[in-house]
């Protein structure tokens, strides 16, 4: 068998060649989604029932935001981004409850890499619990709407996500749960 001489400028030529053949096929990729997380100080909250005990029997019920999933799509030659999500919270039912359903705030709210909050909303959920229940699930969906001002891109932009606590409940957060 014969082996043909390796001419270095063909190779490189036939590099190039194909190197641009394959740029030409492949397709741009979409910007990446804004990321999306769970605010630790606010992703728990406990309801007591009212009066000044705050012991366990005085506990109507807790909620934990367990987790956000979602994806984004880019609109209008990339200046706004649609993020459509679910947050899903775990809801445990406490000796103090009166009935079997709960009803709990929680946000979304969108901000800077530097922490400036643009924009806040604040949702309310209900949750029912069965016979014999003492923990539930719950799914909310969302869809937040990102605009993007020109030499602005989705990763200057983060999505919190958390409960709405009363001062009293992020102070309890800070004592015993240690946020």
């Amino acid at each position: 068998m014969r082996s043909l001489p390796v001419h270095p400028v063909r190779c490189l030529a036939l590099l190039l060649f194909a190197s641009a053949v394959l740029a030409g096929c492949s397709r741009e990729r979409p910007p990446p989604c804004p990321d999306v997380r769970i605010l630790a100080i606010t992703s728990e909250m406990t309801k007591f029932r009212p009066g000044p005990g705050r012991d366990l029997t005085d506990v109507e019920y807790e909620v934990s935001t367990e987790a956000v999933a979602g994806g984004c799509a880019f609109r209008d030659e990339n200046s706004r981004v649609e993020v459509e999500m679910t947050v899903t919270f775990v809801i445990e039912r406490g000796p103090a409850l009166q009935g079997d359903r709960v009803q709990f705030p929680y946000y979304i709210a969108i901000v800077t890499r530097d922490e400036q909050i643009l924009a806040k909303e604040v949702f309310q959920s209900q949750a029912e619990f069965g016979q014999g229940q003492r923990r539930i699930g719950l799914t909310e969906s969302s869809r937040e709407v990102i605009p993007m001002p020109d030499g602005q891109i989705s990763l200057d932009y983060e999505i919190l996500v958390g409960l709405q606590l009363t001062e009293e409940q992020l102070a309890y957060n800070r004592r015993e749960r240690g946020f």
